[in-house]
């Protein structure tokens, strides 16, 4: 095989390569920028279980603390994390 089939074929398997990771990258930002994190699975209810819970997923949002299945006082533990969490964010998200 000559050196310049070598480097064709090389060529080759460099494009298939960074298209494919190319289209895994752009997959990767296609969220809708919301975490989404595994359901609680303790009794949450207690302020500290939703605080915990939130602190783990490191959300930023709060909606996901919004479950009628949580008690109040395990959505206002989550809320007041996500404040928190905030806090600890740059303020700048950069360009």
């Amino acid at each position: 095989m000559s050196i310049a089939a070598v480097a064709n074929a090389s060529m080759n398997r460099l494009r298939v390569f960074l298209s494919a990771f190319t289209l895994i990258l752009l997959s990767a930002c296609a969220t809708d920028g919301v975490v989404h994190p595994a359901p609680c699975k303790d009794s949450c209810t207690t302020h500290s279980e939703g605080y915990q819970w939130a602190m783990d997923a490191a959300l930023v949002d709060p909606s996901p603390c919004d479950n009628k299945a949580y008690g109040p006082d395990f959505v206002r533990g989550c809320k007041d994390a996500v404040n928190d969490f905030s806090q600890l964010q740059p303020a700048s998200k950069g360009l």
